[in-house]
């Protein structure tokens, strides 16, 4: 399931501010925050605070309606300790980028990540690390290495890998999940706050 929340003006609701995209991955009652965006006057407002915690109340009701609870809401952000990216961002943007999802909570899962091509030909990512956010309120610090593991099988097959286990990228993540459970690893700037 796929969702994209949108904060407008007032009153009358035309403009948008910020928007944030969530994907439900049912079969490992994962979300996966894609995208959160708010417009450059609104920064630093709460407004993404806001968004991300009603991107995780639907997600967190998809999972009721599969008869589930929520396990976990994954994102990505490009790498400030890599090279250059495709959009263009600069270092010092990078950085920002994940100053501002510490401050939602979000923590890094040390995995060796690699992105599935997201439409033919479009390459696969290597610049990218995967974070996680606290389904709810509370502040994480450790995840079960199934819950990861089975968020990265379904993403990669919804992403048009068939087999992931003869996939060279899966497995060199799976490879970091051999502990039952993962210790998230801080992101640059997690003093600035905690979830929620």
């Amino acid at each position: 399931m796929f969702h994209v929340l949108v904060a407008t003006s007032e009153p009358a609701g035309t403009t948008p501010l910020g928007f944030v995209s969530a994907e439900f991955f049912r079969h490992s009652s994962v979300g996966l925050l894609t995208y959160l965006a708010v417009a450059a006057a609104y920064r630093r407002q709460g407004l993404g605070r806001r968004l991300v915690q009603q991107a995780k109340t639907v997600l967190r009701e998809d999972a009721a309606r599969q008869g589930t609870l929520l396990r976990a809401i994954f994102g990505e952000v490009n790498d400030p300790r890599g090279g250059p990216t495709s959009d263009g961002e600069s270092p010092t943007e990078k950085r920002a980028r994940v100053v501002a999802l510490a401050k939602l909570g979000a923590r890094r899962v040390p995995v060796r990540y690699v992105q599935p091509q997201l439409r033919p030909g479009a390459g696969r990512s290597y610049s990218l690390m995967l974070v996680a956010f606290p389904p709810n309120g509370t502040a994480m610090t450790h995840l079960p290495s199934d819950v990861i593991r089975d968020f990265l099988r379904e993403f990669y097959r919804s992403l048009g890998v068939d087999d992931p286990e003869r996939d060279d990228d899966f497995r060199a993540a799976a490879e970091g999940l051999t502990e039952p459970c993962v210790a998230l690893a801080p992101l640059e700037g997690e003093s600035a706050g905690v979830a929620e």
